[in-house]
């Protein structure tokens, strides 16, 4: 099969068969599958549902890491695409059936191509949207006392021409913190709602001066969005002033800083 269409069916693969972070072992399954099929079967287990491929020169040189992500979103996808996701309630929203697929792709090409000097090391982590992926790998022995010169953490970019590179001094994307407020009033009839306290006006609260914190304009260094990503408030029994409540929002800066003095 020629190698730009078996690429292609890898993608669509991986899309019609997401994985939920930390529950990556079928779509390790399928890389490897298709590494095997091209002759590439220098990996390695790494971390819980990781995978590292090893390239290494006949001289010495710098070591350097690609990494791309295989985990998918908690999230339903709605679409009349012949390879839409098999999986109720998780897909491939933010595009790592792509980046895992570009890895695939580099393997090939290194194995086809050999590296003259140092070594090249392409990581498939898991687990990136929840953040434990690349710590689980980074402790594994595999990968503890290796020190490489440069590590390329690769996403995709839509906007741009196909083929590009895109790579930038100091900050590509923003930083990202999670801050969540669990508000504990008092439930009462909803006839009474003097006698409890009902967090709702205080959500609301949070809501216009999380709004009015948020500068949008991306080519301001004070660039600063609070996003709501989940809200509860009481419960769905008829006539009860709600007593508790919760809200969610992850946070992007530009601006580190920014996020650990607040």
């Amino acid at each position: 099969m020629e190698k730009q269409q078996s690429l292609i069916d890898l993608r669509k693969e991986l899309h019609k068969h997401p994985c939920i972070s930390g529950n990556e072992a079928e779509t390790v399954h399928r890389i490897k599958r298709f590494l095997d099929e091209h002759g590439i079967r220098s990996y390695v287990d790494v971390g819980k549902h990781g995978l590292v491929l090893s390239f290494e020169g006949e001289h010495a040189g710098p070591e350097i890491w690609v990494r791309g992500d295989t985990d998918a979103l908690p999230i339903q996808e709605v679409s009349d695409l012949p390879y839409r996701s098999d999986n109720d309630g998780v897909a491939h929203m933010c595009g790592h059936d792509g980046h895992t697929t570009i890895l695939a792709d580099l393997a090939i090409r290194l194995k086809q191509q050999s590296i003259q000097k140092g070594k090249v090391f392409l990581l498939f982590q898991p687990a990136e949207e929840i953040g434990e992926g690349a710590k689980s790998m980074l402790e594994d022995a595999y990968l503890t006392d290796r020190k490489p010169d440069y590590v390329f953490g690769l996403h995709n970019l839509p906007g741009y021409a196909k083929g590009a590179v895109v790579i930038k001094d100091g900050t590509f994307n923003c930083a990202v913190k999670s801050i969540a407020f669990k508000l504990i009033g008092k439930t009462a009839h909803a006839a009474e709602p003097e006698f409890g306290i009902n967090p709702a006006q205080a959500i609301a609260k949070i809501l216009d001066l999380v709004n009015e914190c948020n500068n949008p304009n991306l080519n301001d260094p004070e660039f600063l969005l609070f996003t709501t990503v989940y809200s509860e408030l009481g419960s769905k029994e008829y006539g009860i002033s709600a007593g508790e409540g919760e809200i969610h929002f992850t946070i992007r800066s530009f601006s580190s800083p920014f996020l650990k003095e607040r």
